[in-house]
């Protein structure tokens, strides 16, 4: 029987841990959840309320002190790390016999850090991985134990990566769960510099002077249900959900970037951006419009700011 300690949060922890209890040669000993109220807001399920309805011992990282105080006394033999907010301390390190592991959406040791599909994306990338590993002091630095890559789709959001990302995660580490626990995977170190990115801001504002295809996918990042990208018009707040990059903007000249070049059907825009044009197709301003408003400000000439 090998004795499982669970951290995590969100769905990819709750699908793990449905996998862990189904299976008749292991025994979760305890799971800390880190829940954030945010989590709710976007429809993630609860790490915690799966435990409890397990009747699981069950700690919350961020309302209980000291949340792993139990582990040297319950003697777990391994530990997973799946989606947990919160460095794992070195005095906890080491009391799994078979280790501490962590899985990461983020093909190491490049993507290191919080949001690495939201980075990917912002950067440009056409792929990202996952990569399961083990923990060391340091977050997403120890040896990796599997890895896989998947492409990112053109049109999807941020949060469509993220929920895709998690279910590979889930997928990976059902598949190599008795590997890791048998120890038949091959620890492979972290080779080169890699790469961190930090935590994004919570809200993103449009710099029309940037590449139109770096606007887009800030864009797509930042799109429903996440807070959306912001840009204005006047004296008037748009959130912006959605737009493309114009492939065949010759016909249009612009003053400068941020000028509105073009009013399609369904006041549809054509934006000057810093190398281009960008199609802007879905937004909404923070307070409504007038007719005589949106006669006014949603004009070729205008600029957006």
């Amino acid at each position: 029987m090998t004795r499982v300690a669970l951290l995590g949060s969100q769905r990819i922890a709750v699908s793990f841990l449905d996998f862990l209890t189904s299976l008749d040669d292991v025994e979760v000993v305890v799971v800390v959840g880190c829940d954030s109220d945010r989590d709710e807001s976007l429809g993630y399920e609860s790490l915690l309320a799966r435990a409890r309805t397990l009747n699981l011992e069950v700690f919350d990282a961020i309302r209980d002190d000291d949340p792993l105080r139990t582990l040297p006394s319950i003697e777990p033999d391994i530990l997973f790390s799946v989606y947990y907010r919160r460095l794992v301390p070195p005095e906890v390190l080491s009391i799994p016999p078979l280790g501490c592991v962590n899985i990461h959406p983020g093909l190491l040791p490049n993507y290191r850090g919080a949001t690495p599909t939201a980075w990917a994306m912002l950067n440009g990338e056409t792929t990202f991985g996952i990569t399961i590993h083990y923990m060391d002091e340091t977050f997403d630095t120890g040896d990796i134990l599997v890895q896989e890559v998947h492409d990112i789709d053109p049109h999807e959001t941020g949060y469509e990566l993220r929920g895709r990302a998690m279910n590979f995660g889930t997928e990976l580490l059902k598949r190599n769960f008795h590997g890791i626990v048998n120890r038949t995977l091959t620890p492979i170190k972290q080779e080169g510099p890699g790469s961190y990115f930090g935590k994004l801001e919570t809200s993103y504002r449009i710099n029309w002077e940037n590449r139109a295809s770096r606007i887009r996918d800030a864009i797509r990042v930042y799109s429903s249900p996440y807070s959306r990208a912001r840009t204005s018009l006047h004296d008037k707040s748009i959130l912006v959900n959605h737009v493309e990059v114009l492939d065949d903007g010759a016909r249009y000249t612009a003053q400068g970037p941020g000028e509105i070049v073009d009013v399609l059907e369904k006041d549809v825009l054509v934006v000057a951006a810093g190398d281009g044009f960008l199609v802007m197709d879905d937004y909404e301003t923070l307070s409504p419009m007038t007719d005589t408003e949106r006669e006014h400000l949603l004009g070729k000439g205008n600029h957006l700011g």
